[in-house]
């Protein structure tokens, strides 16, 4: 699985270090930016995103 995510610029780092394999500015051209990263559309986005609310407990402790 590839993690795609968006993130204001002081957030970068903490959601690279939480896993995710490309970090993106978070702004109105984030399909297009996705876009160039997958030119053929994500797989499993339905998924990807009942991962994302199972481990939401699993985050490390600090700023959100």
């Amino acid at each position: 699985m590839r993690v795609i995510a968006d993130t204001a610029p002081t957030d970068q780092r903490l959601v690279k270090e939480l896993g995710a394999d490309v970090v993106l500015p978070r702004g109105t051209d984030f399909p297009e930016l996705v876009r160039q990263e997958i030119p053929d559309g994500p797989v499993d986005t339905a998924g990807i995103a009942a991962l994302a609310v199972r481990d939401v407990g699993r985050r490390r402790p600090g700023p959100c």
